[in-house]
């Protein structure tokens, strides 16, 4: 596997402009942890960068830190204690293609949401997500972070309402009414989970889509849950 790959990059200064990172295909990447993960899962990396001399650990083997300035290093930065690497990431292209289960996110808003759906769905072996045109950018260094890099591994693609429309598979939406999830018909081998925005829940032109409508039984001491943690439970249930 290419480790660094040759492409047109800004400067490094103006990298943390979403704009510029939009337009090179990259993303900032922060954090020890977030950076091994990605290796692991084969992400091509662009570059590394440190701002102390330090021995490597073994993971970076394949690697070369750039050492730059503690300035330069803190300016770059997207958190207000990094670790020891700030690397850049080429943003995934990965088109949705044949699949059997998806999910549909509709207007999310938190970036911390849909990074921790991310992660779900790919521990869950989802095939990918569609966004709907006015939600939240899946490279957003919050989503990034949640996600675990995961973002990176799964096709993410913005969707909209005639393209959810024209697919030919089972459209299920969850809500706060609908069928419980513990007594689900039997579901189509091909299907697309809907799950709504934080604030209000799907939009009305997702709702009309949907063949079927699920829900969470809850006890009467609490109202809702979290979306990104009533995603998970839908989606280990179909």
């Amino acid at each position: 596997m290419t480790k660094f790959e040759n492409s047109p990059m800004p400067k490094l200064t103006d990298l943390k402009k979403k704009r510029n990172q939009i337009d090179a295909g990259c993303a900032i990447i922060e954090g020890d942890r977030l950076l091994r993960q990605l290796i692991a899962n084969n992400v091509p990396i662009l570059d590394i960068f440190c701002w102390q001399e330090q021995t490597h650990p073994s993971w970076l083997s394949d690697f070369r830190p750039k050492l730059i300035s503690k300035k330069k290093f803190s300016a770059l930065a997207q958190t207000k204690t990094p670790q020891n690497y700030i690397a850049i990431a080429k943003r995934s292209t990965a088109k949705i293609g044949d699949y059997q289960t998806l999910l549909y996110l509709d207007k999310i808003a938190d970036p911390g949401n849909l990074g921790t759906i991310a992660r779900t769905a790919l521990a869950l072996g989802v095939d990918g997500i569609a966004l709907s045109p006015d939600s939240c950018d899946a490279f957003n260094p919050k989503a990034i972070r949640s996600s675990l890099g995961a973002v990176f591994s799964l096709p993410i693609e913005t969707k909209n309402y005639q393209w959810l429309k024209e697919q030919k598979a089972q459209k299920i939406l969850a809500d706060l009414c609908g069928t419980s999830i513990y007594r689900l018909p039997p579901l189509q081998k091909k299907k697309i989970l809907i799950m709504g925005s934080e604030a209000s829940g799907a939009s009305k032109e997702a709702k009309s889509l949907a063949e079927l409508t699920i829900t969470i039984p809850l006890t009467s001491k609490m109202e809702s849950l979290n979306l990104a943690i009533a995603t998970g439970i839908c989606l280990s249930h179909i």
